[in-house]
C-alpha cells in the first residue's frame, strides 16, 4: 500500500482509480465494508483502489476545543489500513483552503482534476464540503456531468443502530469496551511510551508501567481492564488501570499497565496494548493492603477472561 500526498507524481499514473473519501477514524466495520467494496470494484475494472483521508481530522482543525478524541492516531490508522488490500492512501492536508471549499469545488478540483476519479464508493450518510452540505445526491449529479460512477454502501448496524465513530467513542467513554470492539471489528488499542512513575505499584507487589498516551488519543473510562500486548512473545497478558489512584490521594489521570509473569524492563519502550474487557470501576480503598488484595482478585478475573477469549487474533498496531 502506497501512502501519498495529493501532489505525488505517482497519482498521474493511476489507471481507473476507484476512490473512497473520509476521516475513517477507528476503521470500524462500516468503514471496512466500504473499503472492501472499493477493492472489489477496482479489481473488476482493472483500476487502483484508493482511500482519500485527511490530516489532521477536520473537526480537530475546525474547532480543537470541542473536537472529540480520536480512536486512532495517523500511524495506527495507516498500519491497520495496510492489511485491507488497498493500493494507495492519499492524505490531504486539512487546511483553511480545503475547509472553505464547497462540495462541488472539492469534487471538481481534488477528486476529478487532481486524482482522476473513475468511481466513488461512500457510506450511505456521507457528507462533505463546506458546512458538510455535499451529499450522495450531490455526488450523483456531479458524476453524471464529470463521467464518474457513484456507489453508496448500506449501513452496517450493531444492535439495530448504524455503526459510527461517534457511537464507538460513546461506548468507550462509558467503559463498554466489548461493545466498542464489536463495532470496530477489532479490540480497541493504543500505543504509548513507557515513562518513569513513582514506583508505588512495586510496593504493592504489582509493578506497573506508566504509559504516555499521544495527545487527542481517546482513553476509555476510568477503571481496571484486562489487556494483551505483543511487546514480547508469547503475547503478554495483564491489567490496565486508568484513573487518578484515589487510594493514594491522586489527582492526575494516569494510564498504568501491569503484565503477568513478565520480568523484563519496559522503560523507554513504546508498547501497544489491546483492551479486551473492563473488570471493574476505579474505587478508593482504605489502604494499600486492601488495594493489593483487590488487584490479586482482578488478576484472577483477567487471567480467566484472557485464557478463553476468542477475539485476540487481530491485526497488530505497529508502533
Amino acid at each position: 500500500m502506497q501512502v501519498l500526498s495529493p501532489s505525488s507524481k505517482e497519482i498521474a499514473g493511476f489507471r481507473r482509480p476507484v476512490l473512497t473519501v473520509g476521516s475513517f477514524d477507528g476503521v470500524h466495520l462500516a468503514h471496512q465494508a466500504i473499503i472492501e467494496e472499493v477493492v472489489k470494484r477496482a479489481g473488476k475494472v482493472g483500476g487502483k483502489s484508493v482511500l482519500v483521508t485527511f490530516e489532521p481530522h477536520p473537526q480537530v482543525f475546525l474547532d480543537p476545543k470541542t473536537a472529540p478524541s480520536l480512536l486512532m492516531t495517523k500511524k495506527e490508522k495507516l498500519a491497520f489500513l495496510s492489511h485491507l488490500g488497498l493500493d494507495a492512501v492519499i492524505i490531504l492536508p486539512f487546511t483553511q483552503k480545503l475547509a472553505r471549499m464547497r462540495a462541488n469545488e472539492f469534487v471538481e478540483e481534488i477528486l476529478h482534476r487532481r486524482l482522476g476519479v473513475w468511481e466513488i464508493v461512500i457510506g450511505h450518510d456521507h457528507a462533505f464540503g463546506r458546512g458538510r452540505r455535499g451529499r450522495l445526491k450531490t455526488l450523483v449529479e456531479l458524476g453524471s456531468r464529470l463521467k464518474f460512477k457513484v456507489d453508496a454502501i448500506k449501513p452496517i448496524k450493531y444492535s439495530g443502530i448504524p455503526i459510527s465513530s461517534t457511537r464507538i467513542r460513546q461506548q468507550l467513554l462509558m467503559g463498554r469496551v466489548r461493545e466498542a470492539s464489536d463495532m470496530l471489528g477489532h479490540p480497541y488499542s493504543f500505543t504509548g511510551r513507557i515513562v518513569t512513575g513513582d514506583g508505588r505499584g512495586r510496593n504493592l507487589n504489582y509493578p506497573t508501567a506508566n504509559m504516555e498516551i499521544p495527545p487527542r488519543k481517546l482513553v476509555p473510562a476510568n477503571g481496571v481492564y484486562a489487556v494483551t500486548s505483543d511487546f514480547a512473545s508469547p503475547a503478554l497478558h495483564g491489567l490496565l488501570n486508568v484513573g487518578i489512584r484515589p487510594t493514594f490521594g491522586g489527582k492526575d489521570r494516569m494510564v498504568e499497565v501491569h503484565f503477568f509473569d513478565y520480568q523484563g524492563s519496559l522503560y523507554g519502550h513504546k508498547i501497544s496494548v489491546r483492551i479486551v474487557e473492563k473488570i471493574r470501576d476505579e474505587q478508593k480503598f482504605e489502604d494499600g493492603a486492601r488495594l493489593s488484595e483487590q488487584i490479586r482478585i482482578d488478576e484472577q478475573v483477567a487471567r480467566r477472561l484472557l485464557a478463553k477469549d476468542e477475539k485476540l487474533d487481530f491485526h497488530i498496531m505497529e508502533v
